[in-house]
């Protein structure tokens, strides 16, 4: 298929590509490199040994997004772009929501207009909120608590109401959990221009030496070790349940559904740390701090939708999550 990608420079977009190509996809990619780099074109070509068309265009930016419908024959749109910082959302919203929503928008709008009928939106669990309990299944209502969350409710909700109103048109949301890790390639991986907000990132700057220690926000949560439960997924994983959405698309008689993509594990902040613990030079540091507003104890997926409409499963354990990001991560 010809594929238009949307946030073809960052981490899942640019891991998507690669594997798309290798599946023989046609792929028209964009991005504005707002939190990007444009070295990783390259490392994409390398890794897949394949080229693709590239533009360096904003989704915010309709005269473009005519020229690149127009230029090139596409089939469907896989929708990675966005800004993707929890706390940032909440101290500009204003940003997050002209951003990821008024750009959906626009891609929306213009798919329209060129007769494109397909999109797979990279949705997030954070839609869930933190008020459900674990497995969280994809029947649990939507309790978004910031404006990053609140931002992919919206565009699930307006392409719900797209296919209601069209029913020649079709949409996949993939609410990711937790992605980590690299390509087996080692030559893309977690790249970004802002500083890490995640625990994969952090822990690895840690041991790179660039940061003391790491804060864990809480120890009194109800797990085993009384230290939050998350479930993590390898990009691998995340990004091969993305080429089953596609076939999904296809040849699914539904014209939308909205679908988790996690382990349907939980790992604790200190089972990580001791992962990582067992391979590295030097131990990681870590003390404990207060709980964040919000946090939820346990948060991993319910899976299962996933394997029955998808015929997909994650395969990658946590070792191997821990070991490549760190061998990514230990390159800077």
């Amino acid at each position: 298929m010809n594929l238009l990608i949307t946030g073809g420079a960052g981490f899942i977009g640019s891991h998507f590509i690669v594997d798309a190509l290798k599946k023989n996809h046609s792929i028209v990619a964009l991005d504005n490199f707002s939190t990007s780099n444009k070295d990783i074109l390259v490392k994409i070509k390398e890794a897949s040994g394949k080229d693709f068309i590239f533009y360096e265009a904003d989704i915010s930016d309709k005269s473009k997004l005519r020229e690149i419908f127009s230029t090139n024959e596409i089939d469907l749109v896989v929708h990675f772009a966005s800004l993707k910082s929890v706390t940032e959302s909440v101290f500009n919203p204003i940003l997050y929501y002209r951003n990821n929503v008024g750009g959906s928008l626009i891609l929306l709008e213009t798919m329209q207009e060129m007769g494109v009928k397909k999109i797979i939106f990279s949705s997030s669990a954070s839609v869930y909120g933190s008020s459900h309990l674990s497995p969280i299944s994809e029947e649990c209502s939507l309790n978004p608590i910031s404006p990053y969350a609140q931002s992919k409710v919206i565009i699930e909700k307006i392409l719900n109401d797209m296919t209601t109103c069209k029913h020649d048109f079709k949409a996949l949301n993939l609410r990711y959990f937790n992605p980590v890790g690299c390509h087996e390639s080692f030559l893309i991986g977690e790249s970004s221009k802002k500083e890490p907000s995640n625990l994969f990132p952090i822990i690895c700057e840690i041991a790179n030496g660039k940061k003391s220690h790491l804060s864990i926000f809480g120890n009194d949560y109800d797990t085993h070790d009384g230290t939050p439960v998350r479930d993590y997924i390898h990009i691998s994983d995340l990004i091969s349940g993305h080429i089953s959405a596609i076939d999904w698309l296809n040849s699914s008689k539904k014209n939308i559904s909205s679908i988790n993509l996690g382990t349907g594990s939980g790992y604790s902040v200190l089972e990580i740390v001791n992962v990582f613990n067992s391979f590295l030079d030097r131990p990681i540091q870590y003390e404990y701090s207060p709980r964040r507003p919000g946090d939820s104890g346990i948060v991993f997926a319910n899976n299962s939708l996933a394997k029955s409409e998808l015929k997909w499963s994650s395969t990658q354990s946590l070792e191997k999550m821990c070991k490549d990001s760190w061998i990514w991560h230990s390159k800077d």
